[in-house]
């Protein structure tokens, strides 16, 4: 009896924390681009990120879609910032090229994000803009 009861406990939890798991979608919109030459004029256009949170607001799987580049990894999920790192390696580039080291942060507060690549040549690329999503803090 113990053994069932066991059995069925287990289940209800699992099927209690998959029922308040969370998927957070969020829009950001490039309003500004910035590179090592000055100010350059940025056609607003936008990207999304995607969230699946755990029951304690964890980040299980996280993404940036139509983004300057794929993001490797997830560094900072807290209550001030989204944080993403590493680039992968871009197809266009050639066998000798190095990958840029990028990051893109969003202030969870603002809704404001940059977004930074750092070209191994020495040259960069900063975007700005903002992002929204369902609720006023994501």
């Amino acid at each position: 009896m113990l053994k069932h009861f066991t059995i069925i406990l287990a289940l209800h939890l699992a099927a209690g924390s998959q029922a308040s798991a969370k998927d957070i979608s969020i829009i950001c919109t490039y309003n500004g681009s910035y590179d090592d030459n000055g100010y350059e004029d940025l056609t607003p256009s936008d990207f999304s990120v995607r969230i699946k949170e755990d029951a304690y607001g964890n980040a299980l799987q996280a993404s940036v879609t139509e983004s300057m580049c794929q993001y490797k990894s997830l560094d900072a999920y807290n209550d001030e910032v989204i944080r993403f790192s590493g680039c992968e390696r871009w197809p266009w580039l050639k066998a000798d090229q190095k990958t840029p080291e990028a990051f893109m942060e969003i202030d969870r507060y603002t809704g404001a994000f940059k977004q930074y690549t750092k070209f191994p040549d020495g040259g960069f690329l900063m975007h700005v803009g903002t992002c929204r999503a369902g609720s006023k803090k994501f």
